[in-house]
């Protein structure tokens, strides 16, 4: 983890999908290992189709990005977790995460499920392993 290179100042969270930029994400995801190759087009269509997105920034900069995709009814499933470099451990990530969940739960949603690599972070947050399942994925792109 890299140290905060500045503490947190005031953060504008925008939380409309259709209102969060193409660019400030590309920005954001350009510097994360799993999300570097996505296209401009392949994010466009992600913020249209998602139902739960937060973007944070500090004077005007994009420092963090969550969103979270849902049936509405039951659960929903958070994808997409990415914070600035310079500023993680500074508190954008519970920030936006914190966000994403109440805006989820203003939907009367219970439930919210991801996979990760970061337990610590996750942890921190009051997230727990789900150990009665197994995560499984197939690949039906062509």
């Amino acid at each position: 983890m890299t140290a905060p290179a500045q503490p947190l100042s005031a953060v504008d969270l925008i939380t409309d999908p259709a209102r969060i930029g193409v660019d400030d994400v590309l920005a954001l995801f350009a510097a994360a290992d799993w999300t570097k190759n996505r296209s401009r087009e392949e994010i466009q269509q992600m913020l249209r189709n998602s139902q739960v997105a937060v973007l944070a920034k500090v004077a005007g900069r994009p420092v963090g990005f969550a969103r979270a995709i849902t049936d509405r009814t039951f659960r929903a499933f958070v994808e997409d977790v990415v914070v600035a470099a310079d500023l993680r451990g500074a508190g954008v990530g519970r920030l936006v995460m914190e966000t994403v969940e109440a805006l989820v739960k203003a939907q009367g949603i219970a439930r919210l499920e991801l996979t990760t690599t970061q337990t610590g972070f996750w942890e921190k947050l009051g997230y727990a392993p789900k150990t009665t399942t197994t995560y499984m994925v197939k690949s039906v792109s062509p």
